[in-house]
């Protein structure tokens, strides 16, 4: 069975155990002439090779296996099985990552610091090989952490990442999930509910897969629609759109930054100019480098000016024209305004 794993300078050790009983050569010694019978070798193989199989996909370099006992009574083909041992500094170090993980977990399940999380993860592979690089799981909890930056740069990274992870792993369902998730993110709607209907169909029981799914097909539909509207001339309908759009995930900024931008568009086009900067500056507030929602935010201050302008009453001189009653001077003003 594949325990784990842990670090010494310049090595990544793997730590493996194959029998209930606990260590391998005990459990040899109670067999006839110290070998296992060749039905339990194979089973012990098979794990072997399972092990072997998660080291790959998790990209271990386990280049300290010792092959040190040939256990098989097959004359012909000996089996020698792996075995490992550890010391003190490297299973300190295995304590020392696993409290990095446990942190970096409950900083994503509260929501909190997630530069603090980074940084974790990156005391957790600084003890890492170079030439083996960082581990799936540990590469998906960066991209995660990245996906909840509130930066474009942050769920562009985690697009990367999960895209280069899922493209070696396409039968992993969570793979396949955080992909599809950090693409709705990132606004490709239709890429990332390819990606979640995928997941889905290699792990139907997924909650927070068949969620993701849930929420970006209607986000897309609601995007698309409103988005055909708005080309159309339909402001109102437009409008309405985007409004039910943006209450369906409030955490994914960057796709709410667009809506917002677009109906400020729309309230510009309906003559709603207070409307129109309202929602240019919650879009800059989400994202201050739009330069679209500055220019909607200008646009509309600029035409609210203008109807101010028209109807403002005309400036009154601080005189009084002799022998004109004051009260017909403001009853002309108020013609002048209206005709």
């Amino acid at each position: 069975m594949f325990l784990g794993w842990f670090m010494s300078p310049g090595l990544i050790h793997i730590a493996m155990e194959y029998c209930e009983l606990g260590d391998l050569e005990k459990h040899l010694s109670t067999c006839p002439d110290g070998r296992l019978p060749e039905s339990e070798t194979q089973d012990i193989t098979i794990q072997i090779l399972s092990a072997l199989n998660s080291m790959r996909e998790e990209r271990f370099c386990h280049g300290d296996l010792k092959l040190a006992v040939e256990c098989s009574d097959h004359e012909r083909n000996p089996i020698l099985v792996g075995e490992t041992g550890g010391f003190w500094p490297e299973q300190k170090t295995m304590r020392r990552q696993l409290s990095n993980i446990k942190g970096v977990l409950k900083i994503l399940e509260e929501g909190s610091d997630m530069t603090q999380a980074l940084r974790e993860l990156d005391s957790m592979e600084a003890a890492l090989w170079p030439e083996a690089g960082a581990l799936y799981k540990w590469r998906l909890l960066r991209a995660e952490a990245l996906m909840r930056l509130d930066a474009t740069d942050g769920i562009n990274q985690a697009v990367g990442i999960t895209e280069a992870i899922s493209e070696d792993n396409d039968q992993k369902a969570g793979y396949l999930s955080l992909h599809g998730h950090a693409l709705i993110l990132a606004c490709h709607l239709d890429l990332g509910c390819d990606s979640l209907r995928k997941a889905t169909q290699v792990d139907p029981e997924c909650t927070r897969t068949r969620n993701w799914l849930e929420s970006g097909q209607k986000l897309e539909k609601l995007f698309n629609k409103g988005k055909n509207c708005l080309r159309e001339g339909s402001f109102e309908e437009a409008k309405a759109l985007y409004t039910e759009a943006l209450q369906v995930d409030l955490n994914n900024w960057c796709l709410n930054v667009v809506m917002l931008n677009n109906r400020a568009l729309c309230e510009i086009k309906l003559g709603n100019y207070p409307a129109a900067i309202a929602d240019c500056d919650l879009a800059l507030n989400l994202y201050p480098k739009l330069q679209l929602a500055n220019d909607h935010k200008a646009l509309a201050v600029s035409k609210m000016s203008t109807m101010a302008a028209m109807y403002a009453p005309p400036a009154m001189s601080g005189k009084i024209s002799q022998g004109v009653d004051l009260r017909e001077q403001l009853r002309r003003s108020d013609q002048n305004i209206f005709h």
